[in-house]
């Protein structure tokens, strides 16, 4: 699979979803390792990061994790709560 950039990433899934996901961070940061913990876990973002992802997906967002996102350069996709667990336990 081709990478392709975290804002590409974001567009496919809002269209997935039909939810529009809350993208924070580099948008053009090419993405080739996907994370992704359906429901509220944005608490794994920090193993998601140190495990070499190059994006992490989950259904919710604080302000701290937008700091984070912003701070290290990995983007983080808030893709909605029920969204993400519709799509990821399929």
């Amino acid at each position: 699979v081709e990478p392709m950039t975290a804002q590409r990433v974001a567009d496919t899934l809002g269209t997935i979803t039909g939810r529009v996901p809350q993208l924070v961070g580099n948008s053009a940061r090419l993405v080739k390792r996907i994370a992704w913990c359906s429901g509220g876990a944005q608490g794994y973002f920090d193993e998601a990061i140190a495990v070499g992802a190059d994006l992490y997906v989950s259904g919710e967002i604080s302000e701290q994790t937008y700091h984070l996102a912003v701070e290290t350069g990995v983007p983080y996709l808030a893709a909605g709560h029920h969204a993400t667990e519709r799509y990821g336990v399929q």
